[in-house]
């Protein structure tokens, strides 16, 4: 049981940190709380909790969207005009978390991480910060 707490305090957390970060006035303070929160120390760790970010800021920003759009059935995102690759990478994984697949979701982040490396993890990050402050945005006009 104490596991099982440990856990979800460790979710709970994380969820707090992606939303201060979405919260934040500009990218350079988001940049600054993410790196708060990465801490300093042993590159490994560093990278678990950045993946743990991404892991719980998926789900945050997901879980919004679907919430504000509450869609009858599967829904497909798409963008006005061609998006760069770590944006397209962020919609299709959000679209697999609002489809309530997150597996899909997370091969999706992992098959991009592969690809690009940390960089392209850290920029994943910042589209989903992008994607929940323009939902939260989105969400207070359409419910006013």
């Amino acid at each position: 049981m104490s596991d099982q707490n440990d856990t979800r305090e460790h979710i709970v957390d994380t969820a707090a940190v992606f939303l201060r970060a979405a919260g934040a006035d500009s990218p350079e303070s988001a940049d600054a709380v993410v790196a708060e929160y990465l801490g300093e120390g042993d590159p490994i760790d560093r990278y678990g909790r950045l993946w743990s970010l991404i892991s719980v800021g998926l789900v945050v920003v997901g879980e919004t969207l679907r919430a504000l759009m509450n869609p009858p059935g599967p829904v497909a995102l798409e963008a006005e005009e061609t998006p760069d690759p770590t944006e397209l990478t962020a919609m299709k994984a959000i679209t697999a978390q609002v489809n309530l697949d997150g597996e899909a979701a997370q091969d999706v982040v992992t098959g991009h991480v592969a690809a690009e490396g940390l960089e392209g993890l850290v920029d994943l990050l910042r589209a989903f910060l992008d994607v929940y402050r323009l939902n939260a945005i989105w969400g207070s006009e359409t419910t006013t």
